[in-house]
């Protein structure tokens, strides 16, 4: 799929987010890469399967989630599936960096 199409879907899968992830969501900038980088710091550097991470806000610099592209597409079985895989990848990254533990319901589940 073509990044710039990827980068709508994504978009429009964010714009049904289960608060708080919503309001963290929000104010986070969008970053779109085609995959994980190994050139990330070591506290912070997603493992080569993440689908997404979430950097909080720090001074001088507003929060940013970070959907990895290929990894999102090759999860999904098709298109319809895509826009769940993003979604879910958002929550999962946006609730984890918040501290909020996987199944509890920050993560919509």
């Amino acid at each position: 799929m073509h990044a710039g199409r990827f980068a709508q879907l994504a978009t429009d899968a964010l714009d049904d987010l289960p608060q708080p992830i919503a309001e963290a969501a929000a104010t986070a900038d969008l970053a779109i890469a085609d995959v994980p980088s190994p050139l990330a710091e070591p506290a912070a550097a997603p493992s080569p399967a993440s689908l997404a991470t979430f950097a909080t806000a720090k001074p001088g610099q507003r929060p940013q989630l970070t959907l990895f592209r290929r990894p999102i597409e090759l999860r999904a079985a098709d298109r319809l599936d895509l826009v769940d895989v993003i979604r879910s990848a958002a929550v999962d990254a946006i609730a984890d960096a918040l501290g909020n533990p996987p199944g509890s319901a920050a993560h919509g589940r």
